[in-house]
């Protein structure tokens, strides 16, 4: 006779109270938390709509309130505190570049998105993600006219960060950028396949890496100035390799390792 396990009657009252409890947090928490939610929105919906318009030819006293401010270099609608632009608002340059979102003490500053006129030299790209002082600052996405792409850490208005850069010829580089330029460990992928992962400085691969060729070879050691430079080993697609010291992408020295046998 095997050994029975039941559930006690005090077990059996838990569960009970345990799925009352559950019935009454779907009753009121859910609704409650939705009930939260919309009051936060009609506040903030509220308080938008308050504000009211700027009033008097003295801009400097402008506060807590919406106005227009026109000069020959841009155009400007929307919040200002201390007769600057504050708050959300809408900015039209000279240039024809439109930038809509957030502005603190009368620069850009927050979440807001531009679009580059025609008169720029990045006319038609179209930048996404946060800014400070003016300049991308933070994280972002920048679509260029041209097709390119550009996602992830912005400084002072320069990649800056872990980020990613899809080019127009199709290449995709994932890594590091400092001051606008790849530095750090990054994998650059070309449009016929090739590929390579390592480490970057100003804009090419220097430090230890690994070079796939589209032919089916590899390279693995040193990299200086986009090149290999320093000890590395280059092995064929057959298997064949050899080790060398190698000076600005020819090998030194070198090593022949693992020759195939011939039939």
């Amino acid at each position: 006779m095997g050994l029975r396990i039941g559930v006690t009657p005090v077990e059996k009252l838990r569960r009970r109270e345990y799925g009352l409890i559950s019935i009454r947090n779907i009753m009121f928490v859910r609704p409650i938390v939705i009930l939260v939610s919309l009051l936060v929105f009609l506040i903030s919906a509220s308080k938008a709509e308050e504000l009211p318009s700027c009033a008097g030819e003295d801009r400097e006293i402008w506060t807590n309130c919406q106005g227009t401010l026109n000069s020959d270099n841009f155009h400007y609608i929307g919040d200002f505190a201390e007769g600057k632009p504050h708050g959300d608002g809408l900015l039209e340059d000279a240039f024809g570049t439109r930038y809509k979102g957030q502005f603190r003490q009368g620069k850009k500053d927050g979440r807001g998105e531009m679009t580059f006129g025609s008169k720029h030299p990045l006319s038609g790209s179209i930048y996404v993600g946060q800014f400070k002082d003016d300049v991308p600052h933070g994280q972002g996405v920048m679509q260029y006219l041209d097709g390119a792409k550009y996602e992830g850490a912005y400084q002072f208005g320069q990649f800056h960060g872990h980020g990613s850069m899809k080019f127009t010829n199709g290449d995709h580089y994932r890594g590091g950028f400092r001051e606008g330029k790849k530095e750090g460990f990054g994998i650059y992928t070309y449009v016929d396949g090739a590929r390579y992962e390592g480490r970057w400085r100003n804009d090419q691969e220097h430090g230890r890496g690994r070079q796939t060729y589209a032919s089916g070879g590899k390279y693995v050691g040193n990299f200086q100035n986009g090149a290999p430079n320093g000890e590395g080993v280059y092995t064929f697609s057959n298997g064949a390799s050899y080790k060398a010291t190698w000076v600005d992408g020819e090998p030194l020295q070198a090593t022949i390792e693992n020759l195939p046998l011939k039939d």
